[in-house]
């Protein structure tokens, strides 16, 4: 027995499905995003604040400092979830 189903699709409706499973097949593939560091230069740079203030920050344990070599160094993810928490604070604060 011929298990088959006629559908009628227009061309729009065809080329949503298509390109939707062509979006979600490229995405499943992407390799992950490249981890970015910044120096300590960049990352007060980054939070808008002052070295001394950065050194409170990695001394209270809001943020990791990773060395190489003689060089602090901050992942730009560690950077970002910092500035979302210092952002919210100060519009609490307020």
């Amino acid at each position: 027995m011929n298990d088959s189903l006629l559908v009628t699709l227009t061309i729009g409706d065809l080329t949503n499905i298509i390109g939707n499973l062509f979006t979600q097949k490229l995405k499943e593939n992407l390799p992950p995003p490249p981890t970015r560091y910044f120096n300590g230069l960049e990352a007060c740079d980054f939070l808008r604040c002052s070295h001394p203030t950065l050194r409170g920050y990695v001394k209270n344990g809001r943020i990791q400092k990773h060395k190489l070599g003689s060089k602090n160094l901050f992942l730009e993810s560690d950077l970002q979830k910092l500035a979302i928490t210092l952002k919210s604070f100060k519009q609490c604060k307020a």
